[in-house]
């Protein structure tokens, strides 16, 4: 299979909703039960999701290197904000550095951590679309 054939991947792209998805349903279960923070599991779920995305995200900038450029370029963009989300993820982890700045007597960690999650899997379903189809 080609590069392109591999970055166009519809397997990588299921597996990365999916898992967003599950962590989705994670948090959801975590906010209805009332749990103060999310557990390891939730926490080790989302990164091994996250893995088809930096395959997927290394692949793409090996094709641009090569000259490669998509249909439109939106797909730039939805690329970028999903690195900003999963940055902001990264910073809501246990220890990490928005959790302290935002961590207060009202915060939900499993409802920001779910809304996270379901904005990352409709970002990665945009950039597919983008990629593929060009709208």
């Amino acid at each position: 299979m080609s590069l392109v054939g591999w970055h166009g991947s519809l397997l990588l792209m299921i597996v990365a909703v999916v898992g967003d998805g599950l962590c989705a349903a994670f948090a959801l279960f975590g906010d209805v039960t009332g749990r103060p923070t999310m557990p390891r599991l939730f926490w080790w779920l989302l990164w091994s999701a996250q893995i088809p995305l930096g395959v997927l995200g290394l692949l793409g900038m090996a094709l641009l290197a090569g000259g490669a450029r998509p249909r439109t370029p939106y797909h730039f963009m939805y690329g970028a904000l999903i690195v900003l989300t999963l940055f902001g993820l990264y910073g809501l982890r246990p220890a990490g550095w928005m959790r302290r700045t935002v961590a207060g007597p009202h915060y939900r960690e499993s409802r920001w951590l779910m809304l996270l999650c379901l904005f990352l899997a409709g970002l990665v379903l945009r950039a597919y679309a983008t990629g593929a189809v060009g709208r």
